[in-house]
């Protein structure tokens, strides 16, 4: 099989082709929904799936690499080619995504010479490392080989970042040396300062979310006239915490898409769904100087919504699709959703009792000053830093990065919050005061775009007024394993812990959406998997959704971690989501 640009058009095996496609990223989607949410993509009337590749989600320490479970790429591809579906992938090495980091490990922050996307030797051996167990998936499902795969992106919007092209010239080098004879793309905005620093002489697909036609106008005078291919039509927008939900016309969408068949355009919807940024995976923004990390929901107003129902504007965009191509009939149907009402807490564990935190730390290291998170070899969840006042002070405290958010106690009392571009609750040490200082940080998401993509996380030092603290007790807390957690009877407290409830469920579990009202800041755990965080003193997003392959029937163990207070003694299961509308 062939696909190849040819004039103003694509062609496949000869014969143009109209490319109509949308974004579903597996890792953000249980592996047992795959064929669901493909099939959803396939009935609107779109040919085509598009899906980034997480490197550090599939290589989370280096050395170590994952490619089961919801990181099977290869079943993802398999199952969307027994549909009849194209593909195009988005290998990075960066992929943005609003993804921890922009897809990038944190390990690297600890490698020696260590400069990210540039002609750096260290990065490119790392890249290199990595693709090497990763393109032996994609290669024979390439359509040169009888697969699928249409197109792979190198890179990801470079020219929003830099304009070193050797290092873009060595990437499609790596592609080309491991096997990738496809046709190779770059996006980017078409703005012309970022469509020159990434310019290579590769095929140009641009990005935006409105105005075909104009951007149609912007790329045929920069000189790329063809084929004209949005590679995201951002069809509605992702939240971060602290913002209203996003929401897009579903009537915009459908016009703007007829607007495209019109002027003879290609489009990929992103996102066609969503899906939920599980565990710590979020990402952050931080353009210019404002830190915003992303939520878990990554909802993103699309076609399907974070569980995979379809909206409003999946039945218009498919009736516009309608008019100009056959479209299959649809035959997918919608998961069950329950609500399982409101279940009590049995039990209480301390953060920071010493017998349970001795359950849950990772590593512990005592030297003079605090160790960054990637220091201690720890690259996701919290860090605790620990140390004694032995004299008065009675003074501002100002622990330095605040990378991201510092809950800050003295003998286990509420001193104050801290988070990174926001001032919730000064910290000031009463005067004369001794005792042990606490403060548990958490990386809420490394940045994923822009010039401080991945940033580090953890502190690097604390002053209290002018004068710098000494002699830490730096404990890592990736919070992966809850299983070691023994529990207390269930009481309210104003320090940070972790509470156990039970859901039991008669016969198969079906999807619901964990109500985090009530709560203020932390994280969920269902039967071990960590199902995301919670900010309900923010929003918008005031649900977790719990997909129904994370259930069982039976007895499920729900953990919630509180980081501020605790004030509820129960968790509700609702049946849909809330977004404070």
């Amino acid at each position: 099989m062939t696909f190849s640009v040819h004039g103003e058009e694509f062609l496949l095996n000869g014969e143009p082709f109209r490319l109509l496609g949308g974004a579903i990223h597996y890792f953000r989607i249980p592996k047992e929904y795959w064929r669901d949410r493909l099939l959803k993509l396939k009935e609107c009337g779109l040919n085509t799936v598009e899906t980034y590749v997480p490197w550090n989600a599939h290589e989370p320490v280096e050395g170590t690499f994952c490619f089961d479970g919801m990181l099977d790429l290869g079943a993802f591809l398999d199952i969307a080619a027994e549909l009849g579906l194209y593909a195009i992938v988005r290998p990075g090495p960066y992929i943005c995504a609003e993804w921890e980091g922009g897809g990038l490990p944190a390990w690297l922050l600890t490698v020696p010479g260590m400069q990210i996307r540039c002609d750096n030797g260290p990065y490119l051996e790392k890249v290199q490392t990595f693709f090497e167990h990763l393109f032996p998936i994609l290669i024979p499902r390439l359509c040169t080989n009888g697969g699928n795969i249409l197109m792979l992106q190198v890179e990801n919007e470079y020219g929003s970042y830099g304009n070193d092209k050797d290092y873009l010239r060595k990437l499609e080098k790596l592609y080309s040396d491991l096997g990738a004879d496809c046709l190779l793309y770059r996006s980017d905005g078409d703005d012309p300062i970022m469509m020159h620093g990434a310019e290579t002489g590769i095929y140009a697909a641009d990005n935006f979310g409105s105005d075909p036609i104009g951007h149609k106008k912007k790329m045929e005078a920069l000189g790329y006239s063809a084929p004209f291919f949005c590679g995201e039509y951002w069809c509605g927008w992702f939240d971060h915490w602290h913002e209203t939900h996003h929401r897009r016309s579903a009537q915009n969408v459908a016009d703007e898409v007829e607007t495209f068949l019109q002027i003879g355009g290609h489009l990929n919807f992103y996102m066609f769904c969503g899906g939920t940024n599980f565990g710590f995976w979020n990402g952050a923004n931080d353009l210019p100087g404002d830190y915003a990390p992303t939520t878990t929901g990554y909802d993103y107003d699309a076609l399907l919504t974070e569980a995979g129902d379809r909206t409003e504007k999946y039945y218009r965009v498919r009736e516009v699709l309608q008019k100009h191509f056959p479209v299959p009939e649809l035959t997918a149907t919608e998961s069950k959703k329950q609500a399982y009402g409101r279940i009590p807490f049995c039990g209480t564990a301390e953060l920071f009792a010493p017998e349970h935190l001795s359950e849950v730390q990772k590593d512990v290291y005592e030297q003079a000053t605090p160790l960054t998170m990637e220091e201690t070899g720890s690259y996701l969840g919290y860090t605790l830093y620990e140390t004694d006042l032995s004299a008065p002070h009675g003074t501002t405290l100002v622990p330095e990065p605040i990378a991201d958010r510092c809950s800050i106690y003295l003998d286990g009392k509420p001193l104050g919050v801290l988070e990174h571009g926001r001032v919730l609750h000064v910290p000031e040490i009463p005067a004369e005061s001794e005792g042990r200082l606490s403060i548990l940080c958490e990386n809420t998401g490394r940045v994923n775009y822009g010039p401080r993509t991945l940033d580090s996380k953890g502190l690097r030092s604390v002053r209290a007024g002018q004068q710098f603290l000494f002699g830490w007790r730096t404990t890592a807390l990736p919070m992966e394993d809850l299983s070691r957690l023994t529990f207390e009877p269930f009481h309210e407290t104003d320090r940070p812990a972790f509470h156990r409830a039970v859901l039991s469920i008669d016969g198969e579990p079906a999807d619901t959406f964990l109500s985090m009202r009530g709560f203020h800041k932390g994280f969920v755990t269902v039967n071990g998997i960590n199902i995301g965080r919670y900010y309900t003193d923010a929003g918008p997003q005031y649900t977790l959704y719990v997909p129904a392959p994370f259930l069982r029937p039976g007895d499920n163990e729900i953990i919630l971690f509180e980081s501020e207070r605790t004030d509820c003694a129960s968790v509700e299961f609702v049946d849909a989501p809330d977004y404070g509308e």
